[in-house]
């Protein structure tokens, strides 16, 4: 990344600040409170948990919550560090143009007000930040850098529960960018689908406990498939506030939304998986951004909590899409480039 592509990360990232800094001066609001209290007791360090999150609040002891500036700043500077890092991801498979777009979608789109806001949303800032570098450093790593790698992808899973994606987001960006990386490391990454495989029968009480969720337990009571709709509802209700962010709020009524809305995620879908299929050799960026979206929100689909897919939650998803959109910012810099896989 040449100076000039710095300089104007910087300005973004300045520009980034001056947006939130009213934010410092916020109260805790809305779970606040009730999360960052009810991580006082000893931490357990379990696997996958929201552990890591919790510490940081730990290091930032406030016993009677007088002081949510310095609270509001960690998840600030967290956004900057995810904004860098989309910019050298980005910067890797288009262009340093490219990569200053994508850094000035994810700072600054106004659907990602809540992650950087709310104290409690910096579980999806921290596991972003690691899930990123995992992928950033997967475009770059040589054999013996795979366990820098792993490294990140466990402290995602050690984020939130969900930062498990990570591993299957590294591995769809090797497969698009990197082919030629699994076939000479195969042994690593069959390594890693095993470990996979045996943390996952490992945690099969606690996967089946989340699938199985009651109404008294935290989950919704419906049927899957009336679950999956209306979570497939939720994402393309915040998926469409990327375009017009009119009237942005938090907890949507999703169930009072017009069937249309479920109709037209369903479209989306089919032609997403279309898409992937079309643009996988002709434009990769374009099938790597869908996968993305797709792996980052599947969980939300596979365990029926009591809420549906919120603003904060998608910021993993967004993290990615800001990529293709970086480049389309960039058009003029990366039309020789658009079509190019990573060496």
């Amino acid at each position: 990344m040449g100076r000039s592509t710095r300089y104007r990360l910087g300005g973004i990232s300045a520009l980034a600040v001056l947006v939130y800094v009213a934010s410092l001066d916020a109260p805790f609001v809305y779970e606040d409170t009730q999360g960052i209290t009810a991580a006082r007791t000893p931490i357990a360090w379990s696997f996958p948990s929201r552990d890591l999150t919790t510490w940081t609040w730990h290091l930032q002891a406030d016993p009677y919550l007088l002081n949510p500036a310095r609270y509001h700043a960690v998840n600030l500077g967290l956004h900057l560090v995810n904004g860098a890092l989309v910019a050298l991801i980005g910067s890797a498979v288009i262009s340093p143009a490219a990569g200053v777009g994508a850094a000035a979608v994810l700072l600054l789109h106004p659907l990602n007000s809540e992650a950087v806001s709310y104290v409690t949303a910096r579980t999806d800032l921290l596991m972003t930040v690691w899930t990123l570098l995992a992928v950033w450093l997967a475009l770059r790593v040589t054999t013996w850098g795979w366990l820098a790698v792993g490294t990140c992808v466990a402290l995602a899973g050690l984020s939130k529960e969900i930062g498990l994606v990570a591993l299957p987001l590294v591995l769809w960006t090797l497969l698009v960018y990197r082919r030629e990386a699994l076939v000479r490391d195969a042994k690593w990454v069959a390594g890693g689908w095993i470990a996979l495989g045996v943390l996952g029968g490992a945690l099969y009480p606690t996967l089946i406990t989340w699938m199985q969720l009651s109404p008294n337990t935290g989950g919704t009571g419906m049927a899957w498939i009336e679950y999956a709709r209306y979570q497939l509802t939720a994402l393309t209700y915040l998926l469409w506030h990327l375009v017009d962010w009119r009237g942005l709020s938090i907890d949507h009524d999703i169930i009072a939304l017009s069937n249309y809305w479920a109709l037209i995620g369903g479209l989306l879908a089919i032609h997403g998986i279309a898409l992937v299929a079309l643009t996988w050799r002709r434009a990769p960026l374009i099938a790597w951004a869908i996968g993305w979206l797709a792996l980052s929100v599947l969980p939300r689909f596979l365990f029926p909590t009591n809420e549906w897919l919120r603003e904060s939650q998608l910021y993993l998803g967004i993290a990615g899409l800001s990529v293709p959109l970086g480049a389309l910012l960039a058009w003029p810099w990366t039309v020789p480039v658009w079509r190019e896989r990573t060496a």
